[in-house]
């Protein structure tokens, strides 16, 4: 399912944020231009976070496309499970394509960020017993997890043709990182909230 066009999908993936950035911009720039507060600060505040999620994902993508290159080198050297050596053939154009992971990491993290950005806690969290503000964000913080790698992990499944076991494979060391940072901020949140107190 990926593009012919080799440079397509990286090239969504660099512009896709800054599309995204300047629609939230554009609804919070009249607000700051009513309170007297220079629009300087907002776009200084996107370049970062620009920065930020391009070379994050770019180290994702650096991560996925190393496994799929190890997969189909594995692949070649053993030709004795014929059915598994069919699917890693079938991905080998994933190694040629580090862009589409790219691609797949930018979006799937936009995904999160547009979550935290447009869900409000409290409408989810207090349907199911949660009314401390703290929990309420870590709560938020959770399902920014879950759906920003199922949508990885889904991407991964739909545009390399893979079965769901090597999507998961390839994006193991991504959730574990993942699993870092948010579990240090969950465990900040929480820390808030009086967890551990």
């Amino acid at each position: 399912m990926e593009p012919r066009n080799k440079y397509i999908l990286p090239f969504i993936g660099l512009i896709l944020p800054l599309i995204f950035y300047f629609f939230v911009g554009s609804l919070i720039a009249p607000i700051l231009t009513s309170l007297q507060i220079s629009n300087d600060i907002l776009l200084a505040v996107i370049g970062f976070v620009y920065l930020i999620v391009i070379s994050y994902s770019n180290q994702e993508a650096k991560s996925q496309s190393k496994y799929f290159k190890k997969a189909l080198e594995r692949s070649n050297s053993t030709e004795s499970e014929p059915e598994e050596n069919h699917e890693i053939s079938d991905s080998s154009k994933v190694t040629k394509r580090r862009g589409t992971c790219f691609f797949i990491h930018v979006a799937g993290n936009l995904v999160a960020i547009a979550m935290w950005i447009f869900l409000f806690p409290e409408e989810f969290s207090e349907s199911i017993g949660v009314f401390n503000i703290w929990y309420q964000i870590v709560v938020l913080i959770l399902m920014m997890f879950i759906f920003s790698n199922i949508f990885k992990l889904v991407a991964t499944n739909l545009l390399f043709k893979v079965s769901f076991t090597k999507a998961l494979n390839s994006i193991k060391f991504v959730l574990l990182s993942d699993l870092f940072w948010y579990g240090l901020i969950i465990a900040y949140y929480l820390y808030l909230g009086g967890f551990f107190f």
